[in-house]
């Protein structure tokens, strides 16, 4: 059995809007490796910010109106990703989302091929 690994979205940028835009979050993507099972972090501050998951057009066009799912209202947000493919997040706040606070990442099946066993993380505590 795997543990699942914590990804803390943008590691030490947290989830805000990022001084070098959009670029932040996919290079941090980027680095990454995300599995069926694992968990992302997101860390803002309650009523700063939002995270809401949305499908790819309404990532593109920075708009929660198709959003899958409620709005995470309060931070750290944390969210287990249960499907394999490409998810799409982004903050609703104001002009957050065109001003880079977005997220698109891949997801793979724990049991797809070419899968290797993870060694286990340690979450940081609080």
């Amino acid at each position: 059995m795997n543990a699942q690994t914590v990804h803390v979205v943008g590691d030490s940028t947290g989830w805000t809007v990022p001084q070098g835009g959009a670029a932040v979050y996919s290079t941090w993507a980027s680095t990454q490796n995300f599995v069926v099972g694992d968990n992302l972090t997101f860390n803002f501050a309650t009523n700063q910010h939002d995270v809401v998951q949305v499908p790819k057009e309404s990532y593109d066009s920075c708009s929660s109106d198709n959003a899958l799912g409620d709005p995470i209202l309060n931070g750290p947000a944390n969210v287990t990703l249960t499907t394999a493919g490409d998810h799409y997040f982004i903050c609703s706040v104001g002009a957050h989302c065109q001003n880079g606070q977005k997220l698109a990442i891949t997801v793979v099946s724990a049991s797809g091929p070419g899968s290797s066993p993870t060694s286990p993380t340690t979450p940081s505590t609080s």
